[in-house]
Formats: structure tokens, C-alpha cells, sequence
């Protein structure tokens, strides 16, 4: 079991169990762990993610955007994670998130509404203001297509998943980086 699954088990996310997500992540970012500066986790939960990834990257600030205000509280005073109270479906949220972030976001993670419309919407609304190296992923995605040819601008990839003993046909990532991008 890789380091990430661990941390995602010890911190009981839905990103391993639920879904399994964090084998494709670790294969990722494992050589990237120790450069990556920021983090943007668009639906933070109950902040389960976000001290994932805080162990994960050891040299990176975590942001969250989170819809619920009492969501956004209970991240309060935990080291090197900041939550911001955001809508997703709302351009000047998105804004006055990126403007407290910072547009020198390496990796940006939807794990916001998992409505499609929302999912293009905040990712069309982000990325032409992100710099060039970053990593878009929409996770939980069930139209994985549809969103890629909304997208054209970008180039997508459905993230091949490890299937678990569950079939969920939202247990998809979307990665999404500029033109251009190396994969």
C-alpha cells in the first residue's frame, strides 16, 4: 500500500474506500511530493483531504474552498491549511478565492458539487488564470466525455482508475492542464 493510501486511510477520506482515487494520485505526485507549494481543494468536507494532503506535501500550504460556513471553521488553526468560504457556481467566489490563493497553484482538486455544469464552470472560470504548469483534476466525474469536449480549450485525460469491489460510475478523475503541457 502506497504512503498516500495510508494517509488517506489514517484521515478516512472518501478518497480511498469510496473511491480510489489516491494509487493514481501517489503515482503522480510521489516525485513531485517535496515541490509542491499549494494546493486548492474545491469542497473540503469536513477537512478529511485536506490533512491528507497536508502530510502528503511537506513543503506545501493546503487551500480550501468550501460552500458550508461551518465546514470552513472547522479547518481553523490547523497548520499550513486555510479554507475560504466559497460557492462554486458563483465566478466572483471563484475570483476572490484565486485572489487570497494566489494564481501559482500547482494542483487544483474538484471535489466540489459533482454536478457537471458546476465542474466545467469553476474549471472554464480558474484555468485561463492559472500558470502553466498546474494540474486540474475533477474528481467524481460520471461524464467524463462531455466535460472533456466542453473543455476543447485544455487537454483532458479520464484518469485510468484502479476499480475497487464497488462499481460507481462516478469513480472517475479528469485531469485537466493547458496546451501544450507535457504529460
Amino acid at each position: 500500500m502506497d504512503e498516500l493510501t495510508e494517509l488517506a486511510i489514517k484521515y478516512n477520506t472518501d478518497k480511498w474506500g469510496k473511491h480510489t482515487y489516491t494509487p493514481y494520485y501517489y503515482d503522480v505526485f510521489k516525485d513531485r511530493k517535496h515541490i509542491i507549494k499549494k494546493v486548492l481543494e474545491i469542497g473540503t468536507a469536513e477537512g478529511a483531504s485536506l490533512l491528507m494532503w497536508r502530510d502528503f506535501f511537506p513543503n506545501a500550504t493546503i487551500y480550501g474552498a468550501e460552500i458550508d460556513p461551518e465546514r470552513v471553521k472547522l479547518m481553523d488553526g490547523q497548520e499550513r491549511i486555510k479554507v475560504f468560504q466559497c460557492d462554486q457556481t458563483k465566478e466572483q467566489d471563484l475570483m476572490n478565492v484565486l485572489a487570497k490563493v494566489g494564481e501559482d497553484v500547482d494542483i487544483v482538486i474538484d471535489d466540489g458539487s459533482h454536478v457537471l455544469e458546476d465542474q466545467v464552470f469553476s474549471c472554464k472560470t480558474l484555468m485561463p488564470h492559472l500558470q502553466k504548469h498546474v494540474i486540474y483534476i475533477i474528481e467524481d466525474i460520471q461524464y467524463w466525455y462531455t466535460a472533456s469536449k466542453r473543455l476543447a480549450e485544455y487537454q483532458t485525460e479520464c484518469a485510468p482508475i484502479i476499480q475497487s469491489h464497488r462499481i460507481r460510475k462516478d469513480n472517475r478523475l479528469l485531469i485537466v492542464r493547458h496546451q501544450g503541457w507535457p504529460k
